[in-house]
């Protein structure tokens, strides 16, 4: 059975390569393309939203500050972590 194979694809003939200057042209303009887009992707979804999230952070805590006349105190972390411990 695989020599069967192998001999209908011996009759086949194999097209040219593509020109290589076009090729990797070709290849270099999709590729540049998908990479700028997915990258303007993530920075529109990931990085943008993170930052601008602290800094209404912080414009949040300029405002109280300015109505209180105090600063929020900040929440400290009471849980003990198992590398705080001594044996």
């Amino acid at each position: 059975m695989a020599s069967d194979l192998l001999e209908q694809l011996a009759r086949h003939e194999v097209p040219p390569p593509p020109p290589s200057a076009t090729f990797d042209h070709d290849v270099h303009r999709r590729v540049n393309h998908t990479l700028a887009v997915l990258h303007v992707v993530e920075f529109v979804l990931q990085a943008l939203p993170h930052a601008l999230l602290h800094f209404m952070r912080a414009v949040g805590g300029l405002i109280g500050f300015t109505i209180t006349g105090q600063f929020r105190p900040v929440k400290q972390d009471t849980t003990k972590r198992d590398s705080d411990e001594s044996v």
